[in-house]
């Protein structure tokens, strides 16, 4: 069995090795992958013994203000739709945000899923996840003081 290890105690070059720990409680399961610039994993939120989705990118400190202000709001948005943050942080020259962990598929999942049955994602399904989309964004617009989406 792997020893627990912080991340400080690693590089930022390439995924973290299972076990280590993040943010002082969050411990690395499973690597899931990379995207957009960031690394997902599966972990543990040990305070608590509970599943978590963690996202770990780099992120120079001279934005740090902008990242926190997005966060602090992302965390106060809840919704059936949307994941909740629990919570996020610094380690080194990476932030984190550790989220609730998602049962189902990513819209790029659905997307290709279809595609390899030779199928498309019709109007009719588009509108269907679409609507649980602008769904979940709502209340997002709401509490940051702007206009609610009207659909017709």
């Amino acid at each position: 069995m792997n020893d627990a290890v912080s991340m400080d105690q690693k590089g930022a070059a390439g995924p973290l090795p299972l076990a280590t720990i993040v943010g002082g409680r969050f411990q690395i399961q499973s690597f899931v992958r990379s995207e957009c610039g960031t690394d997902l994993y599966q972990a543990t939120d040990t305070k608590n013994d509970v599943a978590i989705a963690l996202r770990l990118f780099p992120f120079p400190a001279s934005l740090r203000t902008v990242l926190e202000r997005d966060l602090t709001h992302a965390a106060g948005v809840t919704h059936k739709n949307l994941a909740g943050v629990l919570a996020w942080g610094y380690e080194g020259d990476r932030a984190y945000v550790a989220s609730e962990a998602v049962d189902g598929a990513t819209l790029r999942e659905i997307i290709n899923s279809r595609k390899s049955q030779n199928q498309v994602v019709g109007l009719a399904h588009a509108h269907v996840l679409l609507g649980h989309a602008a769904n979940a964004a709502t209340p997002t617009y709401v509490t940051a003081g702007y206009t609610p989406l009207r659909f017709a």
